[in-house]
């Protein structure tokens, strides 16, 4: 009966959507921000607000603050063909490619686990990146391909598909730091390569200065804004004194990174690792909304299979149905139920035991000798 759950949820995603329908419809969300960047790339304006907003002007006739071209140089030249099309044919061309996308993850993960279907179809992120013309769903296929061909044992190209991410990087922050740990050296040069070309064209694209242009705009409050509402360490530090929350933020990089380390130390292979950073690395960016969350179903995914342990698999149980992300809508303090369950999340993960299918659990130094 587990489908009747699914159909439900699905129909309960679809009724949260409806009430956005006319900003879904009119393409007024953050596909804004990657047009403007189509239009203006190869231009000395890609990282001026101004210009973003001028394109909002022309394209929809109105201005969305804080919706200006905030990726590298590389994608704005990649989504360049849809720069050169009316903003609305552009719009659902691109809503089209991630809903694909989004339907392959599902076909290639969640399609054998009836728990996955089910917290999937129930998972506000989910929904939340479509309906704010976000490209997270896009990430999602990317790491869940690197993922597939990594179990391939073609590392190389698994690499390869995990620099595609950097189109928001943040949300890999930590994984170069589990793959060091668990040497995933074949991995790690396919990433460097991937990356070194995508820099390649950055360059090309945007001229010497970006990276100090781009830097700059990311240090600009304007595309921060409503920090009690992310999913990182921000809704915590925010209930501190302001003087001590940049310090809050940089111990919580520090004691994240560790987790992280911790998980990686104790597994003997690489994929709980992986999921763990995946984690992490939600916690630990700097920007990270309700939409970013849709990666925790790639962690469910990951450990559902590296895993049996009833603790670790509650725990992301808990994580992935809908109250927490739910919360983060309310803003401070019930947005703190987000990171702080994703803290718990990785010390469960640690202390986790890896499975074998077809064994008994076994701790990490048995597994290691079978």
């Amino acid at each position: 009966m587990a489908w009747v759950g699914i159909v439900s949820g699905i129909v309960w995603l679809g009724l949260l959507g409806y009430l956005q329908r006319d900003r879904v419809l009119t393409g007024q969300n953050d596909f804004a921000q990657l047009y403007a960047g189509a239009k203006l790339s190869g231009t000395p304006d890609l990282y001026v607000p101004e210009a973003s907003f001028r394109i909002h002007d022309q394209a929809l006739g109105a201005r969305l603050d804080g919706v200006v071209y905030v990726r590298p140089p590389f994608y704005a030249f990649l989504l360049k063909p849809l720069g050169q099309l009316p903003y609305l044919r552009a719009y659902w061309i691109y809503q089209s490619v991630n809903l694909l996308v989004l339907a392959w993850w599902w076909y290639s993960f969640a399609r054998r686990s009836e728990e996955l279907s089910l917290f999937a179809s129930l998972f506000p992120p989910l929904l939340a990146g479509v309906l704010t013309g976000q490209d997270v769903n896009l990430v999602l296929a990317l790491a869940g391909l690197g993922y597939r061909l990594r179990e391939k044992d073609k590392p190389f190209a698994a690499g390869l598909a995990w620099s595609l991410c950097s189109i928001k990087a943040h949300l890999l922050l930590f994984v170069p730091l589990a793959l060091v740990l668990k040497r995933e050296w074949r991995t790690l040069g396919g990433g460097l390569t991937g990356g070194a070309l995508l820099m390649g064209i950055s360059f090309l694209t945007a001229g010497a200065r970006w990276p100090m242009e781009y830097f700059e705009l990311l240090r600009n409050p304007l595309i921060h804004p409503e920090l009690d509402h992310m999913a990182n360490l921000q809704p915590i530090a925010m209930l501190l004194p302001g003087t001590v929350r940049p310090w809050v933020i940089r111990t919580g990089w520090v004691l994240v990174a560790a987790l992280v380390a911790w998980v990686a130390r104790r597994w003997p292979d690489w994929r709980l690792p992986f999921a763990a950073a995946l984690a992490a690395s939600i916690l630990g960016a700097y920007h990270a909304y309700l939409q970013d969350c849709v990666l925790l179903l790639l962690v469910f995914a990951i450990v559902q299979t590296a895993t049996k342990d009833k603790l670790a698999m509650r725990t992301l149980a808990w994580v992935c149905c809908p109250l927490p992300s739910l919360l983060l809508l309310a803003g401070s303090p019930w947005s703190m139920a987000m990171p702080l369950s994703l803290v718990v999340l990785l010390w469960t993960l640690g202390r986790a035991k890896p499975s074998v299918l077809g064994q008994p659990d076994l701790a990490p130094a048995q597994l290691a000798e079978t």
